[in-house]
């Protein structure tokens, strides 16, 4: 099915699904069970997924409307789907997998309405065992290159699952962006703004879309502590087949093509040098250590910002070719 969703409501829902059956019922079923949800307040858009995800869709929610591309044209151009596909005052645009807890959603919305100076809004996630997971993040910049490369980053999420263990926070608070798995945004806005940008294929959508929320829509992005979402971090991306460096050469070329919107092609260089020094540094780093130590963890950090170097390395044509369609 792909008629639109006619019903003018106050929360549409809009799952992008890839490749992820089993995680899909798993959402729904904490949609629509544990916080009532109405099955016509929710689309599913689905990338061309080759696993069961379109049987089990019509087999076990056959009144949901289920929309399927022709091909995986990335996140961002499946959330626009989406949001054409919902009629209401609020999208909450989801990940597959991830889990609601009872009641979340509405202290959510509830949150929204109470923040009018919003425009997207965003849950605590947490990972299977309930410890914290990141949910929001900087925009990308040679001083969070430097503050992520010296593991200053590190240390502040350390810092962060600390605080949500012992004095976690209760009110809505700013921040720059919101984590792309789970968005409450307000529909008026992602219209004023054409929705996502879509020369983003997957990672760093979210990021570019909450800057514009602010530059250009003049709203805030909030964080809303008191709601919870467990968030299977990584099994979207990890069902789409390839290889890590695809997903890593997705992810630094997002975060060049959204740190370029407000970056001089000067700055842009110096954040690709300084990411390959402080991967090559780590990459040596973390071979010691796995020397030394034998241990799997540090092997497996070693081969990632070794990858990662090689990675920044091939990205220069790319910074280019930004700049010259700025």
């Amino acid at each position: 099915m792909d008629t639109k969703t006619k019903a003018e409501t106050v929360l549409g829902v809009g799952i992008i699904s890839y490749n992820t059956a089993d995680l899909l019922r798993q959402c729904l079923q904490s949609l629509i069970e544990t916080n009532h949800v109405p099955h016509e307040h929710i689309v599913v858009v689905d990338s061309c997924s080759t696993d069961t995800t379109h049987e089990m869709m019509h087999t076990e929610y056959p009144s949901i409307t289920l929309h399927i591309l022709k091909e995986n044209k990335g996140y961002a151009c499946a959330v626009n789907v989406a949001a054409s596909l919902l009629d209401s005052e609020y999208m909450l645009l989801i990940n597959a997998d991830t889990r609601f807890l009872p009641d979340s959603i509405r202290l959510l919305v509830h949150s929204a309405q109470t923040l009018p100076d919003g425009g997207v809004w965003g849950m605590q996630q947490l990972y299977h065992d309930y410890s914290w997971q990141r949910s929001y993040g900087s925009f990308p910049s040679l001083k969070h290159t430097f503050a992520d490369g010296l593991f200053l980053v590190t240390l502040y999420r350390k810092w962060l699952a600390l605080r949500h263990t012992f004095l976690r926070p209760t009110k809505p608070f700013p921040v720059q962006y919101v984590d792309g798995a789970v968005m409450l945004i307000r529909k008026s806005v992602f219209d004023e703004l054409h929705g996502f940008d879509e020369r983003y294929f997957f990672y760093g959508e979210e990021t570019d879309f909450c800057r514009r929320v602010q530059a250009q829509a003049h709203r805030k992005c909030y964080i809303v502590p008191t709601t919870t979402v467990i968030h299977y971090r990584g099994k979207s991306s990890q069902n789409s087949g390839g290889a890590n460096e695809f997903y890593l050469k997705n992810l630094f070329s997002g975060m060049l093509r959204c740190a370029s919107q407000y970056s001089s092609y000067k700055t842009l260089v110096k954040i690709q040098n300084w990411e390959i020094t402080f991967a090559h540094l780590k990459s040596v780093l973390f071979n010691l250590l796995f020397l030394i130590t034998k241990k799997d963890i540090f092997h497996k950090k070693y081969l990632y910002y070794k990858t990662s170097k090689e990675i920044w390395l091939s990205l220069r044509p790319f910074i280019d070719e930004l700049c010259l369609t700025q």
